[in-house]
């Protein structure tokens, strides 16, 4: 699924996301206990003494104060260490204000949704946590994980886990693929209705203007990879939308049925 859609599912809709939480808390903690209370995407983190702004795919907190960033990064160069550590970072600037002590600042979650198996091994989540020298918790409470969307498995009795259908549901932009409700529903509604359809248009049209402000070949691929894996797209729409060659979106098309 393209990030553009997957973007445009979670917006404006808590329930989803708190679904999404609660399975992937469930799978590394034998427990989903997150409520939410809060649910922005493309949350603006802007700097004020020049560092660098940030732009939160899903920013989200729950009644125990706990703060969570979901990025979903159908590349996975978009997921890297350094990025989790920054966005820990910025999403704890507003934790503990004037006159607070340190410890009332709120545990807090970066979560990349990635689209490859980020560390190779095979694994359903990656978890990472500092440690002292490697024995112990270093205890500061800022957790960043690495969801392996390429994850699939299945029970004793050979049912695909939720789990699992929620990943599955990561990699198809077709509703009616979608196996758990929710992101069914989130789906349909951007794909099966009118004002879900010219919605999503209107979000490719500004796409399409970022791209050919950019003028880079990288982006307009980026932007292209997107559009194909959006499906029902032709190879000349989405040529003329990037001003990219049909032989180059041909190729794009077929280096990501390869990627399947």
């Amino acid at each position: 699924m393209s990030d553009i859609f997957m973007h445009e599912m979670f917006k404006d809709n808590m329930e989803l996301t708190e679904y999404v939480l609660n399975v992937v808390m469930e799978r590394v903690y034998g427990k989903g206990d997150v409520e939410l209370v809060q649910e922005e995407t493309e949350r603006l983190n802007a700097s004020l003494t020049g560092g660098k702004s940030t732009v939160h795919d899903v920013y989200a907190v729950d009644t125990e104060r706990r703060k969570y960033n979901l990025e979903v990064q159908q590349d996975n160069s978009g997921a890297s260490p350094k990025r989790g550590r920054y966005y820990g970072n910025v999403i704890d600037r507003d934790g503990v204000k004037e006159g607070d002590e340190y410890p009332v600042l709120p545990a807090s979650y970066v979560i990349f949704f990635t689209g490859k198996d980020y560390y190779r091994k095979g694994r359903a989540v990656y978890v990472v946590n500092r440690t002292v020298d490697d024995e112990f918790r270093y205890g500061d409470e800022l957790t960043i994980m690495y969801v392996n969307t390429e994850f699939r498995e299945y029970d004793a009795d050979g049912n695909e886990t939720e789990f699992s259908q929620l990943m599955h549901d990561f990699h198809t932009a077709d509703p009616a693929e979608m196996k758990t409700p929710l992101m069914r529903e989130a789906g349909g509604r951007l794909k099966n209705t009118e004002g879900g359809r010219r919605y999503m248009c209107d979000i490719m049209n500004e796409a399409f203007a970022q791209v050919r402000a950019k003028a880079k070949d990288e982006d307009k691929r980026e932007i292209a990879s997107n559009l194909i894996e959006m499906g029902n797209l032709t190879d000349d729409f989405i040529a003329k939308a990037t001003e990219l060659s049909k032989d180059v979106v041909a190729s794009i098309r077929a280096s990501l049925k390869t990627a399947e």
